[in-house]
């Protein structure tokens, strides 16, 4: 199974937790980031092994430019199993920044298998 979810999310100027994904998945995840104010954006995903007690950076922080400037829009590939945390900073306006998150699932109670005949 596919799952696409997509929203848009507020950025404050400091660094604050605009998202929290708390699913586990033994598949990539993928992040797509779009700015869409006239501000850079920094922001910063984490992973926590331990149910959320302590965070780890997955890679170090990133920019995400000013909409219209060409690089406004980011993609990260997350490669860990346990939750995902998202930080940002920058924005400062009402819906700063577009986030979806595309995850694959294999439900094995679920896999379609062709009846014998």
């Amino acid at each position: 199974m596919i799952t696409l979810r997509t929203d848009i999310l507020d950025v404050p100027v400091a660094k604050t937790v605009i998202l929290v994904n708390q699913e586990s998945n033994t598949y990539q995840r993928t992040l797509t980031f779009r700015n869409l104010t006239a501000t850079p954006i920094t922001v910063y995903l984490e992973t926590s092994a331990d149910g959320g007690a302590t965070w780890t950076d997955i890679e170090l922080a990133f920019v995400i430019a000013a909409a219209g400037l060409g690089a406004d829009v980011v993609i990260k590939n997350v490669v860990v199993t346990d939750p995902i945390r998202v930080q940002a900073q920058g924005g400062g306006v009402d819906r700063d920044l577009q986030v979806s998150l595309l995850s694959v699932y294999l439900d094995a109670a679920h896999i379609w298998t062709t009846p014998a005949l």
